[in-house]
């Protein structure tokens, strides 16, 4: 290897090794930040719960493919009902994925099991957009077994919604009234991705890796859900 060959490398190999330095700063410091505002709330842990929440993040899931479980769990109490933060597993046969998740009761006029996905405010519509609406609610494995994609009425379809999943042979607004679906859009304000619930059980899921992520956003929302109820 000649001489320049060889600065170059080693260039190469300084600049991967300072990205792989900084990813992991930058991800200490979003998990004390968020470990700061989850202690300041009132979060404790309860590491004794594992078991029964695991249990609930399966129903409101209702996926046969995949097995669940909760690491670091932590709860609060807000109003008359307790909130849980934790991180969610998911796994089957050479697939794995973890994300960051709220679970919680709600009064509901309405029980039909749903998903929603929202667009961040912060995310720009473009060709990414375009491209996540059209795949978001394509049926995935990775999705409850017995919700499939609503149609969004053509005053939504180029909101804030990405796409919305509920039983088969329901009508968008057999899921949601209009006050619902008002409280349902402020989400997209709050960086909130996916929401879902199933009877009185609803979860807002995080993505681990997700950049457009304020938890302090998505804590004033969740409280904001269990005051209004859905």
């Amino acid at each position: 290897m000649t001489g320049t060959a060889l600065l170059g490398f080693s260039l190469l190999v300084l600049a991967i090794a300072s990205m792989i330095i900084w990813s992991i700063v930058k991800h200490s410091k979003k998990q004390k930040a968020l470990k700061n505002l989850l202690g300041n709330i009132g979060f404790a842990p309860c590491n004794e719960e594992q078991k029964a929440l695991a249990e609930k993040v399966t129903f409101i899931e209702n996926n046969s493919e995949y097995t669940y479980s909760v690491r670091k769990p932590m709860k609060v109490l807000q109003g008359d009902t307790h909130v849980y933060f934790y991180n969610k597993e998911r796994r089957r046969s050479g697939d794995y994925d973890v994300s960051e998740e709220f679970l919680f009761t709600v009064e509901r006029n309405r029980k039909l099991p749903f998903i929603i996905y929202l667009k961040p405010a912060s995310l720009k519509e473009g060709i990414a957009t375009k491209l996540i609406r059209s795949v978001v609610t394509m049926g995935w494995d990775s999705q409850s077994d017995d919700l499939v994609k609503i149609e969004l009425p053509a005053d939504l379809q180029s909101s804030n919604i990405l796409g919305v999943m509920g039983p088969k042979n329901c009508s968008f607004y057999d899921l949601f009234d209009s006050n619902v679906l008002s409280l349902l859009l402020r989400g997209a304000d709050n960086d909130v991705f996916i929401i879902r619930c199933r009877d009185n059980l609803c979860s807002i899921e995080s993505p681990l890796a997700a950049q457009i992520k304020n938890h302090e956003k998505i804590w004033s929302y969740t409280q904001l859900l269990i005051r209004q109820g859905l």
